[in-house]
């Protein structure tokens, strides 16, 4: 019981010191906004609340439903293990061996959520959230099927090849041109099992920020030039490079 508080502790005090950060403030917004029956939508981290507080209220046992967890999900089949050091590939296999291989093989599987967070009402949306620092940023996201089964291939870096690019004919050429941008980036984020998001995150300037819908406009139109053209081997070649 006193390690469950002490761990709750730990967690409810790196929540507080997210409140003041946007990223993380943006973050939860996101997951507001999805569906409500969906995985995606549950508070994303914990505070004493959550874990404490709210389970006393309802006579859960924390600790019991965390041996719960640990004993249904603890597997080596579901779990990944990196080795760094300056020994010998045999020396590493067999610290390896000698930590690791106790861990028990339950052969369970994962949890996967095949189905998107975001259904039609929650497309097409414009949210403004004020932050904390003195910051404009615009992000368009759009979201996807995971995309781990396409590791190899790497599709998503094709496309943040592109709409991230800097030089001539670029979405930031063309945007710094018009004053309203200061640096753009892009790319994709798994959000779960299942699931993911491909952002476009423009840091605008004052200027920029009273031409959101014209600096949309420009991405998207971008976009559709990318989807008429199709992918050229020529420019995967170039960021293989």
């Amino acid at each position: 019981e006193e390690v469950t508080e002490r761990e709750i502790n730990a967690v409810n005090s790196e929540h507080e010191k997210n409140l003041s950060q946007d990223v993380w403030r943006v973050k939860q917004v996101n997951k507001a906004l999805c569906k409500s029956t969906h995985p995606y939508n549950q508070f994303g981290t914990g505070n004493k609340q959550t874990l404490s507080e709210s389970p006393k209220l309802n006579s859960i046992n924390v600790r019991n439903e965390l041996m719960t967890f640990h004993n249904k999900w603890y597997s080596s089949n579901i779990m990944s293990l990196a080795v760094f050091g300056q020994e010998s590939l045999d020396d590493l296999e067999a610290l390896v061996i000698k930590f690791f291989s106790q861990i028990e093989n339950k052969q369970v599987d994962a949890p996967r959520w095949p189905d998107m967070p975001y259904s039609d009402d929650q497309l097409n949306t414009k949210t403004y959230i004020i932050p904390v620092k003195d910051t404009r940023s615009l992000t368009i996201s759009f979201q996807m099927e995971d995309l781990e089964q396409y590791y190899k291939a790497g599709p998503e870096h094709y496309v943040s090849h592109l709409i991230g690019h800097e030089g001539k004919g670029s979405i930031l050429s063309e945007l710094k041109a018009r004053g309203w941008c200061n640096k753009l980036i892009s790319g994709y984020c798994s959000l779960g099992r299942g699931f993911g998001s491909f952002d476009v995150m423009v840091d605008l300037t004052e200027d920029g920020f009273n031409h959101i819908d014209d600096t949309v406009k420009l991405i998207f139109q971008y976009i559709n030039m990318l989807r008429v053209k199709k992918p050229q081997k020529w420019i995967f070649e170039e960021y293989c490079n």
